[in-house]
């Protein structure tokens, strides 16, 4: 810096004291007027300065030296005790930038003049120096429109490096050697620079630092796989008690196909617990990447699947129970069918669009860095940037399907089936609305840390899954196990018999059609295969 003269060297320092060890491969940064030979303009002011060195001018330089009677050794200063000295001190260092000063305020004040000023105070003076531009001894000077300091990239620099160079008794000597200089804007390369190890090989800044990057880890990623396979083992085992019970009373009066959709929805969501599982620690940045698009589309269309079975269990049930006026009522399949493929089709558009568009992308970013702005912690995480409005938009329509779920559940609250299907239908309902209270939350604390996240994420689909499974299934399991258990009763032909909280009616229904038949004040249907 300027504050550090390179004659800090010339008297040399205490072999092996720390002094020497610290100062050798030292580089100084100072401001210079500039460097001979290397611009025309610094090198006419320093002709210019040693022509005055004659006995005329020196006199009249010496005429303009102040006298400081109380000061007699500063007084008795004169050039002509060693003009050769005085010329060579005001020709390096900062006096040349002080020339150049000078200079700027003596234009600003003419330009002033020229102006049609005769007279000018001090921050008028200043104002103009501050728009002063001109080349001058030091190369071309422009000041700062607001504080008036010299602008850095206009002035000129040099980088002395400190070469140590012998021990003589126990002194170690060093020269001062100029390897770089600031003109123009940019930096030129004079001589290579010797660094403490004595070698002009440039060290390493700071001891090589391996960033941590923070991966979902060997132990989260089983608990997650654990998760997926629990769902899937729950799904396949349901699936395979429907499949052998198919005939059963009990099945039948849930309809195969609702309980299909139903396994089917919550092993595809289960699955999406595989791809959150994946890092970039196993697979490739673009693979990931394909992930970031699948874990969506595999929840959505289990949650469709899941849901839309659901609603339209309630639905069959409503339109059977709330016709009064009818004698004869047919619910097919494909009536409640409808509803599943339609919401599964706008998700397909939503998904599409949303791949297409607005892509999802993988990336690993630096999340915390040392002193010296190192990354020494990174942690990947899927980039929805630009999927705002996919997003809203498939989450409005899972949520939708969920509403209407509970619209359905809510309007068959009077309605008691045999198994007290639209009872177990609501309890995993609430138990989904309790989940998502707890976990959404917990989840937006938690976006922050990858392995949390994960573990929230993967968690609150698979309790998803099992909020649904459970409630559903559970109770038809230990239904048929207890009719198994009693023996020779009549098995009733497979009708699912309903009542009105409300009335005193009985209704018995069959699974896809009603005939209404009024004997002796009761209300029965036959049943039809």
């Amino acid at each position: 810096s300027d504050g550090v003269s390179t004659s800090t060297t010339q008297d040399g320092f205490e072999a092996g004291s720390p002094l020497h060890l610290a100062t050798q491969g030292a580089v100084q940064i100072a401001a210079v007027g500039g460097v001979p030979g290397r611009d025309e303009r610094y090198d006419l002011f320093l002709h210019a300065m040693r022509d005055l060195n004659n006995p005329v001018d020196i006199a009249t330089l010496q005429s303009y030296h102040p006298t400081y009677p109380n000061e007699p050794d500063y007084s008795s200063y004169t050039i002509e005790d060693d003009p050769e000295d005085f010329f060579d001190r005001v020709t390096i260092g900062l006096v040349p930038l002080m020339f150049d000063a000078m200079i700027a305020l003596g234009l600003s004040a003419c330009s002033m003049e020229y102006n049609g000023t005769d007279h000018f105070d001090g921050y008028q003076h200043f104002a103009k120096f501050k728009q002063t531009q001109f080349q001058g001894a030091t190369g071309n000077n422009r000041f700062h429109p607001e504080t008036g300091t010299r602008l850095a990239d206009s002035a000129r620099f040099t980088l002395t490096n400190f070469v140590y160079v012998d021990t003589v008794g126990n002194i170690a000597n060093f020269e001062n050697v100029e390897t770089d200089i600031f003109q123009d804007g940019e930096w030129v390369s004079v001589k290579s620079r010797t660094f403490n190890d004595g070698t002009t090989i440039p060290p390493p800044d700071l001891p090589p630092v391996e960033p941590s990057n923070i991966y979902i880890g060997f132990g989260l990623r089983i608990f997650g796989l654990l998760l997926a396979s629990w769902t899937w083992a729950v799904s396949i085992g349901f699936t395979i008690w429907m499949m052998k019970n198919r005939k059963s009373r009990v099945v039948k009066a849930s309809q195969p196909i609702f309980l299909g959709l139903i396994l089917l929805g919550c092993f595809l969501m289960g699955t999406s617990i595989v791809f959150l599982s994946l890092d970039d620690e196993l697979v490739s940045t673009e693979t990931c990447s394909v992930f970031c698009i699948l874990v969506p589309w595999f929840f959505s269309f289990g949650w469709i699947l899941s849901f839309s079975a659901l609603f339209a269990k309630t639905i069959r049930v409503n339109k059977i129970f709330h016709n009064p006026k009818c004698r004869r009522m047919k619910v097919t399949v494909k009536d409640v069918m409808a509803p599943v493929i339609i919401l599964q089709t706008i998700a397909n558009l939503i998904l599409i669009c949303w791949y297409i568009f607005a892509k999802p992308t993988w990336i690993r970013e630096t999340t915390k860095e040392d002193l010296f702005g190192r990354e020494i912690e990174t942690r990947a995480s899927c980039s929805y940037d630009g999927s705002t409005g996919f997003i809203i938009s498939l989450s409005t329509l899972l949520l939708s399907v969920l509403g209407y779920t509970l619209k359905q559940a809510y309007a068959a609250r009077n309605v008691s089936t045999e198994y007290a299907e639209t009872e177990y239908i609501f309890l995993a309902l609430a138990a989904l609305l309790l989940v998502g209270f707890v976990g959404f939350p917990v989840l937006a604390i938690a976006s922050d840390d990858t392995r949390a996240r994960f573990y929230v994420s993967a968690a609150i689909i698979q309790v998803t899954c099992l909020s649904i499974l459970y409630p559903i299934f559970v109770p038809k399991v230990a239904a048929l196990r207890s009719k198994q258990r009693q023996e020779g009763k009549p098995n009733s032909g497979g009708a699912l018999e309903l009542s009105s909280r409300a009335g005193n009616n009985r209704t018995l229904i069959s699974g896809l059609s009603l005939v209404r038949q009024m004997s002796g004040g009761i209300l029965r249907t036959s049943t039809k295969s």
